[in-house]
């Protein structure tokens, strides 16, 4: 009986502790990603280069900061200004749209039902409205910068804070700790590379597509579909809706054009690009990822929806090689065949070229003190 609620309580503390600290485990998460993805990065700038891990590290940085600060220069007012033309043309065009749709009879009935509920939302105090979307401007810009340098410095000394991990586990299955975080950080890795490819795929045939159209604002509709594609499945619909709006704006057959092209492009990126650079990385069930999104989505708001897919990836990871692996006994890879995160995938030699257990590295960490 004591035993059952002491862990009962267990579970409790443990849950009151995820709650409170969400916002910061998922910040510590996005900071971790930055780091694998900048390590990546500096590998493959090490293999093609004669440079040592350090040295290529800084080289990512330098060339990431000269990018972004190359693209700012040349496109950035561009881009602000068609930002801010985007938020500016958003309400007229759904006036437009709603005009359009008052015309039909059973339509405008439900349009002024929604206009009062939308107006019931509406609060009543400005200045506590602005004063909450400036807080969560502010919070937004320290998450950034926390994730920032979090990243950086995690991917500067990645030993240390894997060996500390590792210290925490008993030293019989330290080895085996020490495969799974290789494989969380090989699979992380690549799924970013991947997805940043994806990204970038994805944002230019819709600025494409858009400009054909003659849709006003294409660069800036064609940058926010690429970044939200990084939230798969959701991310793609919310980013067709201002495209769409401008469209009806202009001619319902302009709509059309608009829909069908995101279609296509999403498509083309569901079966064709995604495939093709993601299916030796990992694959994740379309309906496990929309649950989870949604449960993310409510657990901890827009940054959990962000992140909802690596955590799944993380959990998927976790699960097969701790649970099914050696809790069960089963082999996922040789029993149903799958091509993911497997042996083929993630070779044993790998581990020859990462961070060795705490036992092998301590005697190299002692020698260099």
């Amino acid at each position: 009986m004591l035993v059952a609620i002491a862990i009962g309580a267990g579970a409790l503390l443990a849950f009151v502790f995820l709650h409170f600290l969400t916002e910061v485990l998922l910040l510590v998460f996005a900071g971790v990603l930055v780091a694998i993805l900048l390590r990546g990065l500096a590998d493959l700038v090490a293999d093609y280069t004669p440079a040592s891990p350090g040295w290529a590290l800084a080289l990512v940085l330098l060339g990431i900061v000269g990018a972004v600060g190359g693209t700012l220069a040349a496109w950035g007012p561009a881009m602000v200004q068609g930002t801010i033309d985007l938020i500016q043309n958003l309400p007229e065009a759904w006036e437009g749209v709603s005009e359009r749709l008052a015309e039909i009879d059973w339509l405008q009935g439900l349009m002024e039902r929604g206009e009062e509920a939308g107006a019931a939302l509406v609060p009543e105090d400005v200045v506590t409205h602005l004063t909450g979307i400036f807080s969560t401007l502010i919070g937004a810009v320290v998450g950034f910068f926390i994730i920032l340098f979090t990243g950086i410095y995690l991917s500067i000394e990645p030993r240390l804070y894997t060996q500390g991990i590792l210290h925490l586990v008993p030293r019989p299955r330290r080895a085996r700790a020490c495969e799974v975080l290789l494989a969380l950080r090989w699979i992380l890795q690549w799924w970013l590379l991947a997805r940043l490819m994806t990204m970038t795929i994805v944002g230019v045939l819709t600025w494409i597509g858009l400009l054909l159209l003659g849709v006003p604002m294409a660069g800036t509709l064609g940058l926010l579909s690429g970044a939200l594609t990084f939230v798969p499945t959701l991310g793609p619909i919310v980013a067709a809706i201002p495209a769409i709006l401008l469209g009806l704006a202009e001619d319902p057959i302009t709509a059309l054009w608009v829909v069908g092209l995101y279609i296509a492009v999403q498509n083309l990126e569901g079966y064709i690009i995604t495939p093709l650079v993601e299916r030796r990385i990992v694959s994740v069930p379309p309906a496990l990822l929309l649950v989870f999104q949604l449960v993310m989505a409510l657990w901890a708001g827009i940054l959990g929806l962000l992140l909802a897919t690596p955590v799944l990836v993380t959990l998927m990871v976790l699960i097969k090689m701790l649970y099914v692996e050696d809790a069960l006994g089963d082999d996922m890879d040789t029993e149903a065949g799958a091509e993911t995160s497997g042996e083929e995938d993630v070779p044993q030699g790998a581990a020859a070229t990462e961070d060795p257990p705490p036992e092998e590295a301590a005697p190299a960490s002692r020698r260099s003190r």
